[in-house]
């Protein structure tokens, strides 16, 4: 891509067409590696919802689902426990079906 880059005419309309899908092929796969990175073990299927948020090692979590922002809220999971720094959860009931809301709590002893 460097190649064409340097050898490019950039006001050329062929080149542009050549070189943008390797720019954004390059930019995916950079996002994808920075944002979803799969970790070892990783059973999440394709189609969940991966939730994550800032927590505490050690503290149990829940998670909540709603169709609206209002309750009543359905309690997705409990004694999730926390990760330093995130904690993540995939919902695996809510793909296609959506727009849904979550919320996270702490759960009491």
């Amino acid at each position: 891509m460097g190649a064409m880059a340097h050898q490019a005419n950039w006001g050329a309309s062929q080149t542009a067409k050549e070189l943008l899908p390797l720019v954004y092929e390059e930019l995916r796969r950079l996002a994808s590696d920075k944002f979803f990175p799969e970790r070892p073990g990783q059973t999440l299927p394709p189609t969940a919802l991966a939730h994550d948020w800032r927590s505490v090692a050690g503290v149990n979590y829940l998670l909540e689902r709603s169709a609206n922002p209002a309750p009543p809220f359905t309690r997705l999971a409990t004694n999730i426990l926390g990760q330093t720094g995130m904690t993540s959860y995939g919902d695996t009931n809510a793909a296609g079906k959506g727009p849904f809301f979550y919320r996270v709590g702490i759960r009491s002893p």
